[in-house]
C-alpha cells in the first residue's frame, strides 16, 4: 500500500456520495415442509382434513351414492369416518296449510312463486335415514344413503382424512440501523437468498451488507504525473482494488481508498509527460485488514496448513 500527499498530486477531487446508503436489508427464502402421515399414526396427533359431497336430492324409498372428493393438493390419501351431516325434507310446494301443520310443519304462501310452501320438520326423517361408506379409492370416498321415508330429501355428508400436504412457508430475515434511517430516509436493499446457504449465515450476511452501506462513502480521484522514475513506477503498477493512503492536510483527512479505475495515458504535446488518473472509494470501517499471527507451534504436525 502507497502513501499519497494529495498536496503533491496533479489533481485531487473528493466526493461525497449517498449513492449506496442501505439501511434496511432483507432476504427471503420459501420453505416446502411436508407432514408425513402413517396409516399407523396416532389420529389424534393430526388435524384431519375434511371431504364434503354435493348438496344432493334423494328421492323417497331410494338409495343414492354419494361422493366425497378430497382436495386436489393433497395425496396419500387416509380416509377416516363419516364426521358430519345436513340433511332435511325437500319444501313441498302446493299443500294446504292444515296437512302441512299436521305433519309438524312451517307452512306459508309465496306470492313470487305463486304457490304455498310447506317445510317438514327433520324430526319427520331423522330415523328413516340410514348412510354408510362403502368404498374408497386415492382421491375419493363413497357414500351410501338409503332415504326410507315418504319424502324426498336433500343434503351433504362430511369426510374426514388425513394426507401428505405440501405448504410453502417462508423464512425472512432482516437487519435496519435505525440511526441511519434517521438521517438518510429508510433505503431498502432485497438480497436474493444463495441456494443452500443456512439461516444463520444469511442473517450474518445481512448484517454486514447493512454494517457495509449504512453510511454515506467517499469518493475521490487522483491524477499522478511521472515526473520520476518512481511516480512511473506508480502509475504503471497500480491495479484496480489495490488499497492506497490519501493524506490531505487541507481536508483534515488521512484515509485509505480502494482502487475503483484506471487511465493511463502518455501526453505527447506539452509535458510529454506519462499520466494517470484513478477513480477511489473509501475503505470503510467493515473492509480494513485485520492481521493475526499463527503460532509456530500450529503449523506443521496435526495442525497442517493445506497449500
Amino acid at each position: 500500500m502507497a502513501v499519497f500527499n494529495a498536496n503533491q498530486l496533479r489533481d485531487f477531487t473528493l466526493e461525497i456520495s449517498d449513492r449506496e446508503i442501505y439501511n434496511d436489508i432483507r432476504s427471503e427464502c420459501d420453505v416446502t415442509e411436508i407432514l408425513t402421515v402413517r396409516p399407523d399414526a396416532t389420529p389424534e396427533l393430526f388435524l384431519p382434513f375434511t371431504a364434503s359431497t354435493p348438496s344432493q336430492q334423494i328421492p323417497a324409498n331410494s338409495e343414492v351414492d354419494l361422493i366425497a372428493t378430497a382436495d386436489e393438493d393433497h395425496s396419500e390419501i387416509i380416509w377416516g369416518s363419516i364426521v358430519d351431516y345436513s340433511f332435511h325434507p325437500d319444501t313441498i310446494l302446493g299443500w294446504s296449510q292444515a296437512v302441512c301443520e299436521q305433519l309438524g310443519g312451517t307452512w306459508r304462501y309465496s306470492s313470487s312463486l305463486g304457490t304455498s310452501l310447506c317445510i317438514l320438520p327433520q324430526s319427520l326423517v331423522d330415523q328413516d335415514v340410514e348412510f354408510e361408506i362403502v368404498s374408497k379409492d386415492d382421491t375419493t370416498c363413497t357414500i351410501r344413503v338409503t332415504n326410507n321415508s315418504d319424502y324426498i330429501l336433500r343434503g351433504k355428508w362430511y369426510v374426514s382424512y388425513m394426507a401428505l400436504t405440501p405448504e410453502t412457508r417462508y423464512i425472512k430475515l432482516r437487519s435496519i440501523n435505525q440511526d441511519s434511517i434517521d438521517k438518510y430516509g429508510r433505503r431498502v436493499m432485497d438480497l436474493v437468498w444463495p441456494l443452500g446457504i443456512t439461516p444463520n449465515a444469511m442473517q450474518s450476511l445481512i448484517d454486514n451488507y447493512c454494517e457495509h452501506y449504512c453510511e454515506p462513502v467517499s469518493m475521490a480521484a487522483m491524477t499522478l504525473e511521472g515526473e520520476t522514475d518512481t511516480k512511473i513506477d506508480q502509475i504503471l503498477n497500480m491495479r484496480i482494488d489495490d488499497k492506497h493512503e490519501i493524506i490531505h492536510a487541507g481536508l483534515d483527512m488521512d484515509q485509505e481508498f480502494f482502487v475503483n479505475s484506471v487511465n493511463v495515458m502518455f501526453n505527447r504535446e506539452g509535458t510529454g509527460l506519462l499520466t494517470g488518473t484513478f477513480s477511489l472509494e473509501e475503505v470503510r470501517a467493515i473492509e480494513e485488514t485485520t492481521f493475526f499471527i499463527i503460532g509456530t507451534s500450529l503449523i506443521g504436525g496435526t495442525h497442517v496448513i493445506a497449500p
